[in-house]
């Protein structure tokens, strides 16, 4: 996993940064980017960090291999049995498999120590031991003789040889060898990069030197990348490409340390430089994008989006094996010290979750989600024949669509139910954690570096669509969000003050169809993308409709079975089948406007999307299938049919579509316009209005108004 870390990191610097094409990094294949930038340094004649640079890049991801080859010839034991055939498909012996999970151990040991070197001494040796010898005494941990680093990397690799391979524990009967041997080996690898972050720190403050503090930022990064994005882009920037400067030592360091989770490592593990007292703390923020966690003790699990990003990028880099490993064991969200994985999540049924009879009945048990999942991962079933656009998407939308919807809303139902019950502390868990399914962890944690690119759960998703749907407001981010960060915050005061009643109907008329609106926006966009689209396509966006639409099919089954399986229908990925949203995008829109009050969703939160003439809330007034009385000629439904005006109103209603062109533009003179200008609206004389005539006009019109008056 960890070279496609860096090959995905590496690729996106060629490319995103340097605006070299795809795959590329500084004219080289990124799968070298070791050798590139040992020889950029070389070109630079800097001697001194070219006698380093081989050691931190070259053998450091040498010795990571060697120790994933040895867990996974330890799992193909784990698949295959003692005696059979291995992830490669060769037939390998009991004997064959213990000699080169032994071997692999063997050559990590052998790169990261080297010829020649003494135990514990930094005066011998040339390798990454050699390495954690020398930096340890800056940071007080070289107590014992041995650095701190050494010795726990040593009593680890031993034990494994004494514990596991010894004991025959990577044997298919006995599958906590294989988890076992696996944890072990990630411990290694989390204390091999403790040196590297302290390397990072003592040249940023002692040597200050630039060329040495961006090669061993660079030797982290890929690490933060995968995990803190608006941390990776803000230390990038400030030691890459501004030329490090040490007026930014202290800011880059806090920065850093706040990312320490995303390594493995802890302040502790680091130390302090030299005695400094930088007030380095270990806590994972309990502040998610306005909302605050009450329960400290739920900081480790909100780290579950990490598994989704990493799932992605794995698979983005092709190392579909890691990806599908990572999906069933976990990586980041550890409880009670065992690792909770995304697979533990997608397979255990929420009892209390009142759509479950709805997502059963229509789509069979909650282990079919599994089954999507793997058979994406695998290649598999519907996904015998897609591409990996397709392959990445049907994943990545299946756990941002329907996983995190289901568990945050079940968790959220979870705490109503238990409004009142003591200990609040337990209803209040339930709402922490539902809200943390839906905002997930990763967030813009330096204020001017954003990671909503990065985001994957609801939350994400709804900022990404408001663009499409033009429901974002003036904060860049979309009305949705927005509206569920005051929701939930209104919804935990609620439980404090156990006011069970107002908190129930907060949750069934306002945070719940507020869910769906991302959800729906993002089928809604997809069709509209898909009918373009042949079904030999391999545009990723086929499956991610198809895994989109299995959130809210089965919700909207309850309301319009007819309507449902015709959204199904056209939605579907087939590849090579039927043709991708056969009846037209526009059939799919009208269907959604049809059962759109039974979802208790206002059309106008869906909004308009930028290539459909009609919105929502047009198709609806056009729709027979709406529960409220359709409005005869001249007449005109509102908020979603709570208010039929007795007159035709619809010219006036179209200001609000002036604030929605103001509030999408990002300077003043365009606003201006706008304002001033309007363009979307008529007054009821049928005379062209804007918002500013509003006020301009205002005197003979309401010259005997009390409230304008007293305004006045």
């Amino acid at each position: 996993p960890m070279y496609n870390y860096f090959r995905y990191t590496f690729r996106s610097i060629g490319q995103d940064e340097e605006g070299e094409r795809l795959g590329v990094f500084d004219d080289e294949p990124v799968e070298q980017y070791g050798d590139t930038l040992v020889t950029d340094l070389m070109e630079l004649n800097q001697i001194e960090v070219v006698k380093e640079a081989p050691i931190v890049t070259n053998v450091w991801m040498t010795v990571t291999h060697h120790l994933y080859e040895a867990v996974r010839e330890c799992q193909s034991m784990y698949v295959s049995g003692a005696d059979g055939f291995n992830l490669d498909g060769d037939l390998f012996t009991d004997e064959d498999n213990v000699y080169y999970i032994e071997r692999d151990l063997d050559l990590a040991a052998a790169y990261y120590i080297g010829e020649g070197q003494l135990k514990g001494d930094k005066n011998s040796g040339f390798l990454l031991y050699n390495l954690a010898e020398k930096i340890a005494p800056e940071f007080n941990q070289d107590t014992g003789g041995v650095s701190q680093v050494n010795k726990k990397i040593l009593d680890v690799m031993n034990g494994i040889k004494s514990d596991i391979i010894d004991q025959g524990l990577c044997m298919a009967s006995l599958s906590d060898g294989y988890l076992e041997f696996r944890s072990r080996v990630n411990s290694i690898i989390r204390t091999m990069t403790i040196p590297l972050v302290q390397k990072f720190i003592w040249h940023m403050f002692i040597t200050k030197d630039s060329d040495f503090v961006e090669l061993y930022g660079l030797s982290i990064l890929p690490q933060i990348k995968v995990c803190d994005p608006s941390v990776y882009e803000y230390i990038l920037e400030k030691v890459v490409f501004d030329d490090f400067s040490f007026e930014t030592a202290d800011d880059i360091l806090r920065a850093l340390q706040g990312s320490y989770s995303c390594m493995g490592i802890t302040c502790n593990d680091v130390g302090e430089l030299n005695g400094r007292q930088d007030g380095c703390s270990d806590d994972i923020s309990a502040t998610l994008r306005g909302y605050e966690i009450t329960d400290q003790t739920l900081l480790p699990r909100i780290v579950f989006d990490r598994d989704i990003l990493q799932i992605k990028v794995l698979a983005t880099m092709g190392a579909w094996e890691s990806a599908l490993d990572l999906y069933a064991y976990g990586q980041n969200v550890v409880v009670g010290g065992s690792l909770n994985s995304l697979k533990d999540l997608v397979i255990s049924k929420i009892d209390t979750l009142h759509l479950g009879d709805n997502f059963q009945g229509f789509a069979g048990k909650f282990d079919d989600v599994d089954e999507y999942i793997n058979a994406a991962l695998v290649g598999d079933d519907m996904f015998i024949d897609a591409s990996n656009d397709q392959r990445i998407e049907g994943v990545g939308r299946m756990l941002q669509g329907l996983v995190t919807y289901l568990y945050a809303l079940g968790e959220l139902q979870n705490a109503s139910a238990n409004c009142g019950v003591d200990p609040l502390f337990n209803s209040l868990s339930s709402w922490d954690m539902g809200a943390a399914y839906l905002m997930g962890s990763i967030k813009a944690n330096i204020d001017e570096y954003h990671s909503d690119d990065f985001g994957q759960t609801l939350f994400a998703l709804a900022n990404e669509m408001c663009d499409y749907f033009g429901t974002c407001v003036s904060s860049g981010k979309a009305h949705a969000s927005e509206s569920l960060v005051d929701d939930l915050n209104t919804g935990k005061e609620l439980l404090k003050a156990k006011s069970c009643t107002e908190l129930s109907l907060l949750l069934e008329e306002d945070i719940t169809p507020t869910i769906l609106v991302p959800l729906i926006q993002g089928m809604l966009h997809y069709a509209v993308e898909n009918e373009e689209l042949s079904s030999s396509s391999e545009s990723g966006s086929l499956a991610a409709g198809d895994a989109l639409s299995r959130a809210i099919i089965p919700v909207m089954n309850a309301i319009d079975s007819d309507k449902s399986m015709q959204i199904m229908t056209n939605m579907k990925f087939e590849k090579g089948g039927s043709k991708p949203v056969e009846d037209g995008a526009e059939r799919v829109f009208a269907d959604v406007a049809a059962m759109i009050d039974g979802l208790k969703v206002d059309c106008y939160e869906i909004g308009d999307h930028t290539s459909v003439v009609k919105s929502i809330c047009e198709f609806q007034e056009n729709s027979n299938g709406s529960e409220n009385p359709s409005p005869g000629a001249g007449f005109v439904s509102l908020a979603g049919g709570d208010y039929i005006s007795g007159t035709d109103v619809s010219n006036e209603a179209k200001i609000a579509l002036d604030v929605k062109d103001m509030q999408s533009k990002d300077n003043i003179d365009a606003m201006r316009t706008v304002y001033k200008n309007g363009g979307n609206s008529l007054s009821s004389d049928d005379q062209p209005q804007s918002l500013a005539t509003l006020s301009t006009t205002s005197f003979p019109r309401m010259s005997e108004d009390p409230m304008y008056n007293y305004f006045r």
